[in-house]
């Protein structure tokens, strides 16, 4: 019970794998989208495209329980919001962005 306090009820369970929490009927509904070229054009751009790559590599850290900076990447206004260090795309200057600088970040990069 304890670290059901401090943790939230499915402390246990959030880091179990997508197919572990379907298996256990846990309602998780994989988001997993093969974006090959023939299926993403046909798709709408921010819910079909850049919401499940953000659900696959970028929510599980940036969401209302575990907010790293108060940013918030679960939906379409906490994108646009930002966060602490400001907003994570800039509409003035796309190619600045902060979410740009992040994607072409080497794999060891904090």
């Amino acid at each position: 019970m304890g670290g059901n306090l401090t943790h939230g009820e499915d402390h246990l369970t959030e880091p179990l794998p997508p197919i572990l929490k379907e298996a256990l009927g846990m309602g998780v509904i994989s988001e997993k989208l093969l974006l090959l070229p023939e299926i993403y054009q046909k798709l709408p751009l921010y819910f079909g495209v850049v919401k499940s790559i953000l659900n696959q590599k970028c929510v599980s850290c940036y969401n209302p329980k575990n907010a790293k900076c108060e940013r918030l990447l679960h939906n379409y206004r906490g994108i646009m919001d930002g966060g602490e260090e400001g907003p994570i795309i800039s509409l003035v200057n796309t190619e600045e962005s902060e979410i740009l600088n992040r994607i072409y970040l080497p794999r060891e990069e904090e």
